[in-house]
């Protein structure tokens, strides 16, 4: 019943530094790292202009935001806007900015990065609660037209998160699979919510992974007995769908199948995924923060992690329906690249999709959202 010791807890940064930011009566960031030995060490950084109260009101006014856009945090994936588009564009600059000077840049400076230029940039994992756990950490930066390079978190890192340590510790699991079976899911038909670009997703994915073995679930074909059937088949899974987080109860939240039946998280952990490797929720709110269980990542892409899988990408809140199929895309590009099949290169997948979508002026609301969680 005795907590960790560091040396038990030091392989999950081995990859990259494990960010925890401590909101109290002090505010830091305890960073647990690794060094080439294998030995960790936990790095104290002050966040001298953060206090939790400013924590609260910027979540609070992050979440006002996205409803003044026309994203409703109950939304399925596809999102309604609202307002001008000035207005709305600054204040989402706005949040990023602060983000950045008080939170983010304070990290990146005590742990000495500087600016890459190369696509591979060095990895990070950002572990949240609270209030933080609303908020885009991985998009922190100035994004005015004249901002120089080295004024975003993406010009030095990566961004993962992670809902805690333990789900970066997996030395007791097998090696990744070289050549995965893949499931795909797509349901376009849900009576008064069409989602017809899911069905282009999965084609163009099957298309990528033509040489992978895979089962493809359309519609009718996806009942919720039989995802649950192929899942524990499965070492890659992509779910193109309906997703929806209920508040307070996160075991409840889950994918809306066909004939709009759920398929809750609860079900989920109950079955046994011995291959589970990958997962893409390519639906709403699949890394939404709950505020009924503020002091844990109580959402559906941190219950795939529980589940088995060691890495997946989701969605903070509500998605655009034909951005997804652009994301998904670039991410398994990256997974199948050379012939080989490597789900640790889909942070760079997303890392490349966010930028291309961010430099097309697209607005915020359309590539915020997509994030990557685990390893």
């Amino acid at each position: 019943m005795k907590p960790n010791t560091l040396q038990h807890l030091a392989p999950a940064a081995r990859d990259g530094p494990v960010v925890f930011l401590n909101l109290g009566l002090k505010c830091d960031a305890l960073v647990l790292l690794n060094d080439d030995k294998g030995a960790g060490h936990v790095v104290d950084i002050p966040l001298e202009h953060v206090t939790l109260k400013k924590a609260e009101q910027l979540s609070q006014r992050f979440v006002q935001l996205l409803c003044d856009v026309g994203i409703s945090m109950r939304d399925y994936r596809r999102f309604r806007r609202g307002g001008a588009k000035g207005d709305t564009e600054a204040c989402f600059k706005d949040i990023l900015h602060i983000l950045w000077t008080d939170y983010v840049q304070p990290i990146v400076h005590g742990l000495g990065y500087s600016v890459v230029d190369e696509k591979r940039p060095p990895r990070l994992w950002w572990c949240t609660t609270g209030p933080l756990a609303f908020l885009p950490l991985h998009a922190a930066g100035l994004y005015d037209a004249s901002t120089e390079v080295g004024n975003k978190l993406s010009d030095y890192v990566v961004s993962s998160y992670t809902p805690s340590i333990a789900a970066l510790l997996d030395q007791s699991r097998l090696a990744p699979p070289e050549s995965p079976k893949l499931l795909t899911v797509a349901v376009s038909n849900t009576p008064g919510m069409a989602l017809p670009s899911t069905l282009q997703e999965v084609e163009n994915l099957t298309r990528l992974a033509a040489n992978m073995q895979t089962v493809s679930l359309k519609n009718e074909e996806a009942t919720k007995s039989r995802v649950l059937e192929e899942l524990p088949r499965c070492d890659w899974a992509h779910l193109a769908c309906h997703g929806v987080q209920v508040g307070g109860e996160p075991m409840s939240s889950g994918l809306i199948l066909d004939n709009a039946e759920k398929l809750e998280l609860s079900e989920i952990i109950k079955k046994k995924l011995p291959h589970a490797d990958f997962v893409f929720l390519s639906a709403c709110e699949t890394a939404m923060g709950d505020k009924g269980v503020p002091e844990e990542s109580a959402h559906l892409a941190a219950g795939m992690l529980f589940a088995g899988f060691r890495g997946a990408v989701a969605t903070m809140w509500s998605i655009k329906d034909s951005i997804a199929p652009c994301v998904a895309k670039d991410v398994y590009r990256y997974m199948l690249k050379d012939g080989k099949a490597d789900r640790e290169e889909a942070v760079y997948g997303l890392h490349e999709a966010v930028r291309k979508l961010r430099e097309s002026g697209e607005r915020f609301d359309s590539w915020l959202p997509f994030i990557h969680i685990g390893r």
